[in-house]
């Protein structure tokens, strides 16, 4: 090696050593301290947000009609006890209401991403329906 090529690699290896330095100086300044309000707010908002998404994340798969469940659905309105699972509710409930000639109702009852409890209703007429649940029943 020259001693142009031993000058060069010296000033490289500073350069490298004094930007390792600067990045361990910035990371102290911004990551060994305590956060203020607006820097919390956005952390909370965006775990928050990640929380929702993972929380509510949906199966894309297709849900066959349960033939049996489609026959016992009562027009007046009834609760249902199921066993399903929050990701594929959203593509159950369509299947027991196709073919269906009046609207309904559906609410589903959720706790740890499981569905226990479904609430069928059936409008009066062909045009409209409404909750016709009322709270005493819900709660």
């Amino acid at each position: 090696m020259t001693a142009t090529g031993t000058v060069g690699a010296r000033y490289v290896v500073i350069a490298l050593f004094l930007v390792f330095i600067a990045v361990a100086v910035v990371f102290v300044f911004v990551h060994l301290r305590p956060l203020n309000d607006d820097e919390l707010e956005s952390l909370a908002a965006k775990r928050r947000t990640r929380q929702i998404k993972l929380y509510f994340a949906f199966s894309n798969s297709l849900a066959g009609p349960d033939l049996d469940f489609k026959r016992r659905m009562a027009a007046g309105g009834q609760f249902y006890n199921i066993r399903d699972g929050l990701p594929r509710f959203p593509h159950r409930a369509p299947s027991w209401l196709k073919y269906k000639k009046h609207e309904w109702f559906v609410v589903g009852m959720e706790r740890n991403r499981k569905i226990t409890l479904v609430w069928l209703n059936k409008g009066q007429d062909g045009t409209r329906v409404r909750l016709a649940l009322p709270f005493e029943r819900l709660a």
